[in-house]
């Protein structure tokens, strides 16, 4: 049963499928572009986090200060009522 033609067949049937070169390229330019999106989305992410810990930083700083003016306003309406 070794015959050319059946080695030959063998051969040709349990190769690979070829990829195109636009196949190849479009998954290279996939991969690339889903690596961009990732490393914006966390600077982003990295970005906003930041920004909320400063922003929650300066509210618990200004909170002590944000009371007395509102206790001046509310003497100073009293005040003036009477």
């Amino acid at each position: 049963m070794s015959h050319p033609i059946q080695a030959s067949l063998l051969k040709q049937s349990n190769k690979k499928p070829s990829v195109s070169i636009a196949e190849t390229r479009a998954e290279t330019t996939h991969k690339i572009a889903t690596a961009i999106n990732e490393s914006e989305y966390a600077k982003r992410v990295a970005k906003t986090l930041r920004l909320k810990n400063e922003r929650l930083a300066q509210a618990d700083i200004s909170t002590p200060a944000q009371a007395n003016k509102v206790k001046s306003k509310n003497v100073i309406k009293k005040a003036k009522s009477t």
